[in-house]
């Protein structure tokens, strides 16, 4: 069956192709076999829902849901180029590559130096990878008998003689794996900054428990149990491993689910401790537990002050059922916080023949029902995926809405290996090897693109060596729109890594990891990425110039331009240097006359308004007094030149020159000029008659009536003397006029 966008529903294909060159034999197993082994038995029915707690990731993690650590980003988009720098990252590139692990160490097993050899060994490998990767591996030795020890955390890269002393530690005095994973779980707890699933915990056992720490303290050395001994018949092995060889309920399967002695399924395991629950209940078995004092019980054979006799029925439950169910409890705690755990069964002939049958299959349940061994932990605590996986990338692509093409340019596509860039080399067409790997003969990263139209453009990133998870392992690469909207409009919305699932301008219609786990076989349907988005707006803009005076006054109409698409290149000087009658440019203010729109552009031309000034010339004499009519000049521009010489030394007829006062005859305009030319009153001298002798007169004789001699006479005169006057005033007259 296909999918909606043409692709097959399981991008991860049984059938394995080598693609550039000798794909590395796959040495080591990888955490995702385990998810993907899981799955396949759930589906045969064969395990719980339950037994997939161990890659449990808590919903409020953003990078993933379950699986191998994993992300995928996206720069934002970029409208100079519409283009968006995606990278692929295992493990993921928000998680923090520290790491705790917790060593859970039966002190019966660990005994065996084996055991301790086998742990520094593992501890020894992770130390080798964690160098020079920037990642610390932190360390705690949890030591467990009838109680726990805990250690401090050791840094692995500078303690390791600390830690061995820690494990090489030994304790005596009966079994509590109850305890042991309870001061396990409080270790996980501790770093909080480090994501659970960077936290694993190892438990080394041979399973033969019968005590447990049902008040939760862990380190105290009077943990619980219960026994179908009475005081009168009590013995030293009452409430201890061999309290059955009293009474074993478990031997009534006609009533009760008995405890698995030759199998590790977990069906049948959960179906037991189920029931135990239940038998425990109906026989109200908690009443009966008492504090274990093991020196006085064991090796004294003496009762407790608080021992309890339980009555021997068929519906009940012995010390080593509660055991192992509350054991059960804490070790699903575990899973279900997120964290990773493992079980190693051991074997130990000290604790007798039942070691041989319920105790080591209880701890392979614990593993959803298989053996590990510390190689196999080794491998799912350092590598991520394997040799053999590889990654499907569809580009992304919605018909009639959008289209991101790879940028199919070997300098945009590169890897790094934590900080090593490993550059891509053309192999063939559209093929790219990053990595050369000389002992091998190949490339260690391959990437295959494969260019199509309607959805199908996509790549295959091969991984051809395992990834380790204190390194991260990134494909980077460049995707183009190819078609941007030229609607103006907001398109999509930004999310870098996918973890909010918006809907739609996804760069990647969907990117696929497919781990190995065999040579030969992709396990499982894949586990996708999340999606990253982007955004972009297309907006239109103008560009405005206002034309205003000095006070903010329009003084001729503003300018505005046609509206412009978003980045288009703009230039207005020839409109922002009008002449405005009555003004003068002063300053241009605002946005720049010339620029790429990315904004509307708002500039302001200030002009000066323009001041106009008159020159007077008054013509007065000394005492201020008006002589002539006053000169102005017509009105002139504030910076115009003037001159007023001419205007300013007109003769006036009965005075003389003397002083120009105020504003110089010429300038410059800067205000009204006002200049005074004082003129003195010219001096009139008086007209003196020249002397005459007087000569005697004889007496004249009076005319007579009618006698008109003598009236002649004196008219002659007359006229003579009026003529001397008047000749003499206008010979004055000139002498004044020539001066």
């Amino acid at each position: 069956m296909a999918a909606a966008d043409g692709r097959a529903d399981n991008p991860c294909p049984k059938e394995f192709e080598e693609i550039g060159g000798t794909v590395m034999k796959v040495k080591r197993k990888i955490r995702s076999l385990l998810v993907s082994l899981l799955c396949a038995m759930l589906l045969a029915g064969v395990l719980p829902t339950a037994a997939l707690a161990e890659d449990q990731i808590p919903t409020d993690n953003p990078r993933y849901t379950t699986g191998i650590s994993r992300s995928k980003t996206a720069t934002p988009l970029d409208t100079a180029t519409w283009t968006s720098d995606v990278t692929l990252s295992l493990p993921s590139a928000e998680e923090k590559l520290d790491s705790d692990v917790v060593f859970v160490l039966d002190g019966s097993s660990s005994a065996d130096s084996g055991v301790v050899d086998a742990s520094l060994s593992l501890l020894r490998d992770l130390k080798d990878t964690a160098e020079n990767s920037g990642a610390a591996v932190n360390v705690c030795v949890v030591k467990f008998k009838r109680q726990a020890y805990k250690s401090d955390w050791f840094d692995l890269s500078t303690n390791y003689d600390a830690i061995k002393a820690a494990m090489e530690t030994t304790y005596s005095g009966g079994t509590n794996i109850h305890a042991g994973l309870l001061a396990g779980k409080a270790a996980l707890a501790e770093h909080p900054n480090i994501s659970p699933d960077k936290k694993y915990l190892v438990l080394v056992s041979d399973g033969s428990t019968y005590l447990y720490s049902k008040d939760g303290n862990w380190a105290s050395d009077t943990p619980f149990s219960r026994s179908y001994y009475t005081k009168e018949n009590y013995k030293y092995n009452a409430g201890g491993f061999s309290d059955n060889a009293l009474y074993e309920p478990n031997n009534h399967s006609e009533v009760n689910v008995p405890r698995p002695k030759t199998t590790s399924n977990v069906a049948t395991w959960q179906a037991y401790l189920a029931d135990v629950a239940e038998r425990n209940a109906e026989s109200n078995g908690d009443q009966y537990d008492y504090h274990i004092n093991y020196d006085l019980n064991f090796n004294q054979g003496i009762p407790s002050d608080d021992f309890k006799s339980q009555p021997a029925v068929k519906r009940s439950a012995n010390n080593r059922d509660m055991a192992f169910y509350y054991a059960d409890q804490v070790w699903q705690q575990i899973k279900s916080a997120g964290y990773n755990a493992y079980s190693i069964a051991t074997q130990d002939s000290s604790a007798g023949a039942g070691n041989a049958d319920d105790s080591y299959y209880f701890m392979n349940y614990l593993n959803g029902g298989r053996s590990l061994d510390f190689s196999t932990i080794r491998n799912e605590i350092l590598y991520a995926v394997d040799a053999g996986s590889y990654v499907t990338d569809y580009m992304g692509y919605v018909e009639n809405d959008y289209n991101f093409d790879l940028v199919n340019d070997p300098a945009k596509i590169y890897v790094t290996v934590g900080d090593e860039t490993l550059e891509a080399v053309p192999l063939q067409e559209n093929t790219y090897g990053f990595g050369w790997d000389k002992e091998n003969n190949s490339y260690n990263y391959v990437l295959t693109y494969t260019p199509a139209a309607d959805g199908e453009e996509h790549f295959q990133w091969d991984i051809n060596v395992p990834i380790t998870n204190l390194r991260h392992v990134q494909l980077h690469y460049t995707v183009k729109l190819m078609n941007p909207k030229t609607e103006a409009g907001t398109y999509g919305t930004y999310d870098a890594n996918g973890s909010q699932g918006y809907d739609g301008l996804y760069t990647n219609s969907s990117a696929t990891l497919c781990p190995r786990a065999t040579g030969t076989e992709i396990v499982g349907d894949g586990q996708d990425f999340l999606k990253p988005t982007v955004s972009y707006q297309i907006s239109y803009y103008t560009v405005t110039v206002n034309f205003v005076d000095e006070d903010g006054n329009t003084v001729a109409p503003a300018y505005t331009s046609d509206s412009r698409k978003e980045g288009s290149a703009y230039d207005v000087t020839a409109q922002a240097a009008p002449a405005i009658q009555g003004y003068t440019y002063k300053v241009t203010t605002g946005d720049p006359l010339t620029g790429t729109l990315d904004g509307n552009k708002v500039i302001t031309v200030v002009y000066t308004k323009d001041n106009y000034y008159t020159v007077t010339v008054n013509f007065v004499d000394e005492d201020g007094n008006t002589v002539a009519p006053a000169y102005t000049s017509g009105s002139l521009k504030e910076g115009s030149a003037y001159d007023v010489t001419t205007q300013a030394a007109p003769a006036i007829q009965g005075y003389t020159y003397k002083v120009t006062t105020g504003a110089p005859l010429t300038g410059t305009l800067d205000g009204n000029k006002v200049i005074t030319v004082v003129y003195t009153k010219d001096t009139v001298d008086p007209i003196k008659p020249d002397p005459v002798k007087p000569e005697p007169t004889k007496p004249a004789d009076t005319p007579n009536t009618g006698d008109s001699s003598h009236m002649f006479l004196w008219l002659g005169l007359a006229v003579i003397s009026g003529g001397a006057v008047i000749g003499v005033v206008i010979a004055n007259k000139k002498k004044n006029h020539n001066r």
